[in-house]
């Protein structure tokens, strides 16, 4: 049932309009004109209005008109009522928004079909007004969603801060300015935290977690009433947070925003119920240097933050070209051990270790060799310590296992027996899982005895053995495969804990050896040592022996065997055969 408006001066109008639509059962209002008409829908619309043309005080046409011209009324369907179909004013009438027209004298069946086609349209208008309206509000929602997924997508979760996607956005921006204009400065804090790994293990991940907050409210605090910089706190994950300083007048207000950004971190944090004080290393960048990206720019930043930890922590450290010269020569050197692992430029050469007692062989060390075609053949020292930093020790590591273990299956076909042989290990390759493998193939490819191979440690690896560590040396122990600690005397030592550690040979480092004879004391440290490893059935090799003196020195004080220049060099495969084949013909005939 719908309820239809019926306007018309003429009540005899009106009442056969009523009798012709009362039977399909509609609610039927009247108005005498247009200004009633429009009294009469403020409380309640209706869903049809029957409209006559002419009417004193406001006709058909202007009522339409006004009907039209509101959002309330405009959905309203009108029908003209009129004497004349061509009449001019119909015309005018459907211009003015109605939709179709009666004519009198009233025929029943048009009115009604008319009326009923008109509330079908109605009908259909409302329809679809629902479904735009469920449109329209789908979509709003989906856009706050995509508001919000952008929002996060832009944003750490933890901290509020923005995160590295708007990071790298925002400094891609200012490089862009940079270039167009050389006045539009910038500059780029990388942020690292001191010890956030030792709190985070030591107070909890929920400690750390607060202490990321505290930082990241710290950081918004100092750059707040920056008045004439542009300051974007940002953080890039774990303990690595990024500031962008943009608009700046001059490069030297850098210098003292850090200065600020560095007192307000360094106020103790309330973590729990401890304060907290977690110092940043902190590498800068400053617009001015040649960058393609955003991401060379955090790069570099980074590389002067790790600068500033390996200076002591706690410190900012600028970027600089003294620096961007080390990275080449590092980059340099990194792809010249690539080349070397590549193209098998690597050496294993052999030294004796020889009996102080007798001069027997007891054994010999494999050490790694480079044969660079560009600086001839170096020794260990002179890579392998970059080859650690640069995370290439266990290649490297991997070559010399290969190696060894090929050329001790080549001496056992020649009958040529070394007894035992001493490989080093690096202390990342303490780190590689599949250490253990590789040992237990050197022993099935080489042919070898466990008994007969023995692995280099060096004393600060042992210092620090825990959890995996420990058990890949239990592995080797119940194999049968012997320890021994490399660099015992030099800085921080093992002694307290020797009788704890397993190991059958004790290595007195070459800082030692060099300094006897000419520093009593270094004689009483070589004689505790000794007398320590004798009493808990340990080996004792002396390294780096250079002179005839230090061997006699070292027979003395009952130390068992030596390496070094001045008994034997390390030699590559071929002269360590004919070494020790002389060493066994001296050694029989005698």
């Amino acid at each position: 049932m719908a309820r239809i408006l019926i306007v018309d001066d003429n009540e005899n109008n009106r009442f056969v309009l009523n009798d012709v639509l009362e039977d399909d059962g509609h609610e039927l209002i009247e108005a005498v004109d247009g200004c009633d008409a429009l009294r009469s829908i403020e409380s309640r619309l209706p869903d049809l209005i029957l409209l006559d043309v002419f009417m004193p005080n406001m006709d058909g046409i202007e009522c339409c008109r006004r009907l039209q011209s509101q959002d309330r009324t405009r959905s309203i369907p009108i029908i003209l009522v009129t004497a004349l179909a061509a009449d001019e004013h119909v015309v005018r009438g459907l211009d003015a928004g109605a939709i179709d027209y009666v004519t009198k004298p009233f025929q029943r069946h048009i009115v009604q079909a008319r009326v009923r086609a008109a509330l079908r349209v109605k009908t259909a208008m409302d329809e679809l007004e629902d479904r735009n309206r469920q449109v329209r509000r789908l979509a709003a929602e989906l856009e706050e969603k995509n508001r919000t997924l952008s929002e996060m997508a832009m944003h750490d979760g933890l901290t509020g801060l923005p995160n590295r996607v708007l990071l790298i956005n925002r400094l891609d921006h200012a490089l862009s300015r940079w270039r167009r204009d050389p006045d539009q400065q910038f500059a780029l804090l990388f942020l690292d935290f001191d010890h956030f790994k030792s709190i985070n293990d030591t107070l909890g991940h929920e400690a750390g977690d607060a202490l990321l907050k505290s930082i990241a409210e710290r950081l918004r605090a100092s750059l707040r009433d920056l008045d004439t910089v542009g300051a974007l706190p940002s953080r890039l994950g774990g303990d690595e947070f990024i500031v962008l300083l943009e608009e700046l007048d001059d490069l030297e207000q850098v210098p003292s925003i850090t200065r600020r950004i560095e007192t307000a971190l360094a106020r103790p944090h309330d973590v729990g119920d401890r304060p907290v004080i977690s110092k940043a290393s902190i590498g800068i960048v400053t617009s001015g240097r040649d960058y393609r990206n955003a991401h060379e720019i955090v790069r570099d930043a980074d590389r002067a933050m790790y600068r500033a930890k390996e200076s002591g922590g706690g410190r900012a450290v600028r970027f600089s070209r003294e620096m961007q010269e080390h990275l080449d020569e590092d980059r340099q050197r990194r792809c010249g051990l690539r080349d070397a692992i590549d193209l098998d430029q690597l050496q294993v050469h052999y030294q004796p270790v020889v009996d102080l007692r007798d001069e027997s062989i007891r054994g010999i060390e494999a050490v790694v060799r480079w044969s660079d075609p560009a600086r001839g053949l170096l020794v260990a020292d002179q890579f392998m310590p970059f080859a650690e930093q640069a995370g290439m020790v266990v290649p490297i590591g991997r070559i010399v296992f290969e190696k060894l273990a090929a050329q001790w299956q080549v001496w056992r076909e020649r009958n040529i027996n070394p007894r035992n042989i001493t490989v080093n290990i690096w202390p990342s390759q303490l780190r590689d899982p599949d250490l253990t493998d590789a040992v237990d193939a050197v022993i099935e490819v080489s042919g070898m005895a466990p008994s007969q191979l023995t692995l280099d440690i060096p004393e600060s690896a042992f210092l620090e053995l825990r959890g995996e560590h420990e058990s890949f040396v239990s592995h080797l122990r119940k194999k049968g495969v012997r320890l021994s600690m490399d660099a015992c005397g030099k800085g921080q030592s093992a002694m307290m804990r020797l009788h704890r550690l397993p190991i059958d040979v004790l290595k007195i480092d070459r800082t030692v050896i060099s300094s006897l004879g000419a520093q009593r004391e270094y004689a009483a440290i070589v004689q505790a040592i000794v007398s320590l490893a004798h009493n808990l059935d340990m080996t004792v090799v002396a390294v780096g022996i250079e002179t005839g003196e230090q061997i006699a020195l070292l027979q003395a004080l009952e130390c068992d065997c030596g390496q070094g220049w001045f008994l034997a060099e390390p030699m590559p495969a071929e002269r360590i055969e004919r070494f020790l084949t002389g060493a066994r013909r001296r050694i029989q005939s005698a």
